[in-house]
């Protein structure tokens, strides 16, 4: 499953386990990948995603007003409900420029302390 169809998707509550069970069995490879990961430079899919994600959680906060990592399984179908089609994506369209900067500064910042380790 996509990205973008889990973010439009309203989820039940089985199925949110499901996804949970399937994060918490693969955490471990997750952050190794993450990891190897960040040692490169994002490109504009891994941007979009990561846009997508802060977006999804600028919104949550915004209208359950709680830390999306401190609500419950109805909080989140409640968001999931309250949630027009397609605001995710107007939302991060709007935070891309943001992270493409904060990108460029990050990949600097690495190319500057490779320089210094050599």
């Amino acid at each position: 499953m996509l990205l973008v169809d889990l973010l439009n998707e309203k989820m039940s509550i089985a199925a949110r386990k499901k996804l949970a069970k399937r994060a918490k069995k693969n955490a471990k490879k997750i952050m190794r990948k993450r990891a190897k990961k960040m040692k490169k430079k994002r490109g504009s899919e891994d941007l979009k995603k990561a846009a997508l994600g802060q977006a999804k959680r600028l919104l949550m906060q915004k209208i359950i007003k709680k830390d999306p990592a401190d609500m419950t399984i109805q909080d989140k179908m409640r968001f999931s409900k309250k949630l027009k089609p397609g605001k995710i994506q107007k939302v991060a369209k709007k935070l891309l420029p943001k992270l493409k900067k904060a990108e460029a500064d990050r990949a600097k910042k690495m190319q500057i302390a490779k320089a210094e380790k050599a």
